[in-house]
């Protein structure tokens, strides 16, 4: 039942559902994946928005990092690049929010990525959705990735509110991301 890390992010650039959720390990590169995501919007689509909410200021710096390291594979691309936000020559630009009510509730964007939100207080999770609509012509959607830190605790509930109203739901673990051990550092 587990996907292949890459089904998630293709999702998010193609479907845009409106809601996803993405579970799996610590280092298996959700928050990067989520920054390909995001570079991707940001330039097919101009004057695009995104927030990025992380369950810590850390957190939500690897997604913004990404953006950093997609732009030396397509050099130019970023208009400017500061420490909490950043601009494209396509008028798109990308900010990280701070975990905080005031935060939450501010413009209206089309593209949310919360990340870690096992870490995320769920009431301030949920008053962040409303920042999430559609503009310019592009459909809204929040996308979630987190680890499972908490028996019982937010990844439990989302998984259960997935199951209940269908919405997409990704999970993989250490197997779908290990490389190949070479023979010459390993051994046949």
């Amino acid at each position: 039942g587990h996907s292949d890390p890459l089904s998630y992010v293709t999702e998010w650039v193609y479907d845009r559902p409106a809601l996803s959720v993405v579970h799996g390990p610590r280092g298996g590169g959700k928050s990067y994946g989520a920054g390909l995501a995001t570079w991707i919007d940001s330039l097919r689509y101009d004057r695009h928005q995104t927030k990025i909410l992380g369950g810590s200021r850390a957190q939500s710096g690897q997604i913004y990092a990404a953006l950093e390291d997609f732009d030396l594979s397509r050099p130019g691309m970023l208009e400017h690049f500061g420490k909490e936000a950043a601009s494209f020559k396509t008028g798109s630009a990308v900010s990280i929010l701070t975990a905080s009510p005031r935060s939450v509730r501010g413009p209206h964007v089309p593209t949310l990525r919360l990340d870690e939100v096992d870490e995320i207080p769920a009431d301030l999770r949920d008053a962040a959705l409303g920042m999430c609509m559609a503009k310019h012509g592009v459909s809204a959607s929040v996308s979630m990735t987190s680890t499972w830190h908490r028996v019982g605790g937010p990844m439990q509930a989302l998984q259960d509110r997935a199951a209940e109203e269908r919405i997409p739901w990704h999970t993989f673990c250490a197997f779908e991301v290990l490389e190949p051990c070479p023979d010459e550092r390993s051994g046949p």
